[in-house]
């Protein structure tokens, strides 16, 4: 008895692109103290991080808030945010919108740029902080309605 298998190859597309990243999910699935490596592209805020984790952008990833509230919120302890553009954050100053606002112990914000935003970095009650080389570029309104670059509150040794 002969046996014929016919197999068909597809072929592969020139320039076939991978999957685009997740970055909600990558978040999710990370374990606590986990670097997760964002690669390049614009990615929807608000962005909330729950969990201590790192956060390395590389070739400068972009979280975009839309114009809407703040666009980072940091809730855990130890998140390091690194090598990234935040832009768009809301324009409420009665909610203090910023491009990102630390709300825990031990954040690390360093070589990321702040585009259009209203606060630039805003730490709430974030002891043992530190703030490194970063631009901050405000939203185009009346100097009285623009927030702060950077602002603290109750953040004992912090490092700016």
């Amino acid at each position: 008895m002969l046996l014929v298998f016919i197999i068909t190859l597809l072929p592969v597309q020139a320039g076939a692109q991978a999957a685009p990243f997740d970055l909600a999910a990558a978040l999710a699935a990370a374990a606590p103290g986990a670097t997760v490596l964002v690669p390049p592209g614009v990615y929807a805020g608000p962005l909330l991080i729950e969990k201590p984790v790192v956060l390395v952008g590389q070739d400068n990833p972009v979280i975009d808030g839309g114009g809407l509230g703040d666009v980072i919120t940091i809730n855990a302890p130890a998140v390091t945010i690194r090598g990234f553009i935040v832009r768009n954050s809301g324009d409420s100053l009665d909610h203090e919108h910023a491009g990102i606002t630390g709300l825990a112990a031990q954040a690390t914000l360093e070589d990321n740029r702040l585009e259009n935003v209203l606060f630039g970095i805003y730490l709430k009650n974030a002891p043992n902080s530190v703030v490194r080389n970063n631009l901050v570029l405000s939203k185009n309104l009346e100097i009285g309605r623009r927030g702060d670059s950077i602002r603290l509150w109750y953040c004992e040794r912090a490092l700016v």
